[in-house]
């Protein structure tokens, strides 16, 4: 038996949360062992491709709502890291939060309605829930699959427990708050990632005078 080591790259992983679901769809048989690195967002999966090989092992990740993409070299250092695009999570936010604005000024339009608001407004709102839902309902339907209750899951029975009884706007605007939750948790791990890897770009003559500075620093503060 030949066991090979596949590192991927991992869209979506930026919590143990995440890990504990990887860990769980990925204990088959021909899986050896499994390592993460979750400031890289990476995985390393020692396997023996006789009885799983790359394709099925992303196929299992895409089903927990993340994206698993095979590295060409798996001996690939941190410094190759990338840290995820804030984009998706931006534009989803602002679409979100503009939706609902416009949602709550139809909500003062005569027209019929639908659910106790006018239907222009449900529109409105319906799209600034959907947007809100781009990274949040493929993670909940996993978890309900699983049969597990995460944030995730709570939140879509809350919006939808929320527009079911016709409150449409704090359905909203639960919607709108937890895709700004989104934006600045992908944005926080963006910054932290880009600090690592400048960090790991430095060579050991530029490391050392960075902690002799910071040595220096600390030791002027302290009076010595």
């Amino acid at each position: 038996m030949s066991i090979a080591s596949t590192q991927f790259r991992v869209t979506g992983m930026d919590c143990p949360d995440e890990i504990a679901e990887l860990q769980q769809c990925l204990a088959v048989d021909g899986v050896d062992d499994l390592s993460f690195n979750l400031m890289q967002s990476s995985m390393t999966v020692e396997h023996d491709p006789a009885r799983i090989d790359v394709d099925e092992i992303i196929r299992r990740v895409r089903t927990t709502g993340m994206k698993a993409s095979a590295l060409e070299d798996s001996s690939t250092g941190p410094n190759d890291a990338r840290a995820p695009s804030p984009k998706g999570p931006f534009w989803m936010a602002v679409t979100s939060a503009t939706a609902a604005a416009i949602g709550a000024a139809f909500s003062l339009v005569p027209a019929r309605m639908i659910l106790h608001v006018p239907w222009p407004a449900a529109i409105a709102y319906t799209l600034a829930i959907a947007a809100a839902w781009r990274f949040v309902l493929p993670k909940a339907w996993s978890s309900l699959r699983r049969l597990r209750l995460d944030m995730n899951v709570l939140m879509t029975v809350a919006v939808i427990g929320a527009v079911g009884l016709g409150e449409w706007l704090e359905g909203a605007a639960v919607a709108v708050l937890f895709a700004i939750s989104h934006l600045l948790e992908t944005w926080s791990v963006n910054r932290a990632l880009d600090a690592i890897q400048s960090l790991m770009e430095l060579g050991p003559e530029q490391a050392g005078d960075l902690q002799r500075g910071w040595d220096r620093t600390a030791n002027s503060r302290l009076g010595t």
